[in-house]
């Protein structure tokens, strides 16, 4: 098969759609590498938002547990509490 000479409008016409079409899948690939990244984003967000939900949970029942500590010491043992006046006598 021989060259055969192309005209150069054509060869223009040819670089000009072979420039789109690259730039096309670039632009394509990088609309499809944001999507998953965001898509990642929002994964690490709902795991970030279940970790501080149980903080909180736990958070919850400790202070209800010092709670409940603080108010078994003031009904058995209220003396615990006065800080320094059996040193001072």
């Amino acid at each position: 098969m021989k060259n055969t000479p192309v005209n150069p409008k054509v060869r223009q016409e040819l670089e000009y759609i072979d420039r789109e079409v690259r730039r096309s899948t670039i632009v394509f690939f990088l609309i499809l590498s944001i999507h998953f990244y965001f898509k990642d984003l929002l994964h690490i967000i709902a795991h970030q938002s279940d970790i501080i939900k149980k903080r909180d949970t736990r958070l919850k029942d400790l202070e209800q547990y010092t709670d409940g500590l603080l108010v078994k010491i003031v009904e058995q043992c209220p003396t615990i509490l006065q800080v320094g006046s059996s040193t001072k006598r």
